[in-house]
């Protein structure tokens, strides 16, 4: 029957699984870890929790608390997860690397910079910073916090690194306008041998587009396609377009656009109808305006039949906009 749960809620049928848990004569603890990770994995944490509540202290391993604090994260439950941490804290249950890669990823999500310290003091203390995961988590959570600097000493001092390891590097410095910070990291992992993936090329496009570096970032597009094999996605696209439509390239972001193996979505086309507007182009703003419109509104985000584009010059100032009739 421990087999029957598994696989159940693995394949997030609840239902079964929970009827299954309930026709058991006996329950381990092992049992009861696997049904609290089901029903967070199947976005049912106030269950999760109420399991967890009925079961006698003495009955609760690390696994159980772990189970609970990583499936109250992945369901945006992240305070309620630190709530618990700190019960599991006071109650004098040792934590293992489990515990501490959730905790920190939780206070990477939330930006929770002061948590985020205080976790990796227990990490220093408890010697699990040699760990790969675990210093990928804590350079992850201070490059997502804004302290580049604590994230690089953090990425210098860890004597492995991966692709993961990188990654974390090159997308925060990314994310906070570091963009010729991020392509030397990119450069540097290059001459060390790592291999890119999807997540690290997103990451320097992201890079290159925010800090006006339109040549590199073709470059980085072209390197991924050519060099490594990897097939863009819709993001890598949407941040090509984006990173021409920056630089005033509207016309070759359209013709890329055009040329695209794959369908632009609404995301792709409100981010180029944004870059549109801003530059006053009432030709290519009403082409890519129509285009969005014909997508089906659960995708466009907009009903055709409320909404219409004008656009109308006011005193030389081309002002083009959505207007609801609704």
């Amino acid at each position: 029957m421990t087999t029957l749960l598994d696989m159940y809620s693995k394949c997030t049928n609840i239902h079964d699984a929970c009827r299954v848990f309930d026709e058991m004569p006996q329950r381990d603890v092992v049992i009861i870890n696997g049904m609290i990770s089901g029903l967070c994995r199947c976005h049912l944490p106030s269950y999760a929790i109420d399991l967890f509540t009925k079961m006698n202290q003495s009955d609760r391993d690390v696994g159980t608390w772990n189970s609970l604090i990583s499936g109250l994260g992945q369901n945006s439950e992240g305070r309620t997860a630190l709530i618990f941490f700190g019960r599991m804290r006071v109650e004098g249950v040792e934590v293992d690397v489990m515990t501490v890669i959730s905790v920190i990823s939780i206070c990477a999500d939330m930006a929770m910079i002061i948590h985020a310290q205080q976790v990796h003091g227990l990490v220093i203390k408890s010697g699990f910073e040699l760990y790969l995961p675990v210093g990928n988590a804590i350079v992850d959570t201070y490059a997502k916090c804004g302290c580049m600097g604590d994230a690089c000493l953090c990425f210098q001092n860890m004597p492995f690194k991966n692709v993961i390891s990188w990654t974390s590097l090159i997308s925060g410095y990314a994310k906070h306008g570091f963009g010729v910070e991020a392509l030397k990291a990119f450069h540097q992992l290059e001459m060390e041998g790592v291999v890119p993936n999807k997540i690290t090329f997103l990451g320097t496009l992201y890079a290159c587009s925010h800090s006006g570096l339109l040549q590199e970032g073709w470059i980085s597009f072209t390197t991924m396609v050519n060099k490594y094999s990897i097939a863009p996605t819709m993001e890598h696209y949407t941040c090509m377009v984006d990173h021409l439509a920056r630089a005033g390239r509207l016309y070759e972001a359209h013709e890329f656009i055009e040329k695209m193996p794959i369908k632009p979505d609404a995301k792709l086309l409100t981010t180029f109808l944004s870059s549109c507007c801003h530059h006053k182009n009432v030709e290519l703003a009403s082409a890519v305006g129509k285009k969005l419109l014909q997508l089906q509104p659960q995708e466009a985000g907009v009903r055709p039949e409320k909404f219409q584009f004008q656009g109308k010059w006011q005193n030389r100032n081309f002002d083009y906009k959505v207007v609801n009739f609704g």
